[in-house]
């Protein structure tokens, strides 16, 4: 292995330490007062409200593209089977 490879390889691996290093550290932190776990709750809970609402128009438009896509790719590959079929008889000619 060459120094171009390693190096991206130990970066990310002291990033996935430092990462977990950072998680333990903040979970073992005081969740705080009363007053900000309420708000953290209400923050929570509009977080997933706008999900919920978000996903309701993104998950209709994805199906929509990915059939659009699968049938254009359908129609595309017939396409190019007809395309050799009468490449191959003109060539029996």
């Amino acid at each position: 292995m060459t120094l171009k490879e390693i190096i991206p390889v130990g970066a990310s691996i002291i990033a996935f330490i430092i990462a977990a290093v950072l998680a333990a550290w903040v979970s073992k932190q005081k969740p705080g007062t009363q007053q900000m776990l309420d708000i953290s709750n209400a923050v929570g809970i509009g977080a997933m409200a706008f999900l919920r609402r978000e996903f309701k128009i993104v998950i209709p438009i994805a199906i929509g593209l990915a059939s659009l896509d699968w049938c254009c790719n359908w129609i595309y590959q017939r396409y190019c089977f007809l395309q050799l079929v009468l490449d191959f008889l003109q060539l029996q000619d």
